[in-house]
C-alpha cells in the first residue's frame, strides 16, 4: 500500500449522511478535549460558521497533547473516537457506543493521533506517534472489536516531531498522514 504526506485539520465534513440527520447540508464533525471531558462537536459551516455544539462525552483526559482522533464510518452513520490509547465507534445520531476496543499499537509508548476508514478494502487505519516516530496500522472492520491486520508501516520523523491526521484516498488507493 503506498504512502503519501498530506497534512489534515484533525476535523472531519460530513455532508450527506450527517445532513439527513440534522437537516443542514454540510456540518464539520470532530473530537476535541475541553479541559475536563473529551467530546465530539458539530459545527453548521453552510450558516457562517456558528459555533460548535458538543454532541456526547466520549473520553476522560486524552493519552496525550498530541493524542487522539476521528473518521466517519458510512456503514453505521458513525464516528470512530480515540483519545490516543481507546478507540471507539460511536452513532451519530444518539451517541450510543457500537464498538470499544483498546488500540493495538506496533510501539508501545506511541499515542494513536488519527484514524481513517478505507471503505473499499473494509479497513480502520490508525496513525500512532511519538517524538521521531509515526507507524500505520490496518483493522479489519468484519468484527467488533475490529481484528488487526499484520500489515503495519513505521517511519521516522525528524526529531522531536510528531505526526497527527490520517486520510485515505478511496479514488488513489493512497494514504496520507
Amino acid at each position: 500500500m503506498p504512502y503519501s504526506i498530506g497534512t489534515l485539520a484533525g476535523l472531519l465534513v460530513l455532508t450527506s449522511a450527517l445532513a439527513a440527520q440534522t437537516n443542514t447540508a454540510t456540518r464539520v464533525v470532530g473530537w476535541s478535549y475541553t479541559g475536563t471531558t473529551s467530546e465530539v462537536h458539530s459545527q453548521d459551516i453552510d450558516n457562517k460558521c456558528q459555533k460548535a455544539t458538543s454532541l456526547f462525552k466520549v473520553f476522560g483526559a486524552p493519552a496525550s497533547f498530541w493524542g487522539g482522533g476521528t473518521t466517519y464510518d458510512a456503514r453505521h452513520e458513525s464516528l470512530w473516537v480515540t483519545d490516543g490509547k481507546d478507540i471507539v465507534e460511536m452513532r451519530l445520531a444518539d451517541g450510543k457506543v457500537l464498538c470499544k476496543f483498546t488500540a493495538q499499537k506496533m510501539r508501545s509508548t506511541a499515542v494513536v493521533s488519527g484514524l481513517s476508514i478505507a471503505r473499499s478494502k473494509g479497513l480502520l487505519m490508525h496513525l500512532e506517534t511519538e517524538k521521531g516516530y509515526a507507524g500505520i496500522r490496518s483493522y479489519s472492520l468484519k468484527t467488533c472489536p475490529p481484528t488487526p491486520l499484520r500489515d503495519g508501516c513505521t517511519t521516522t520523523l525528524p526529531t522531536g516531531y510528531y505526526s497527527g491526521g490520517l486520510a485515505f484516498d478511496e479514488a488513489e488507493g493512497l494514504v496520507y498522514y
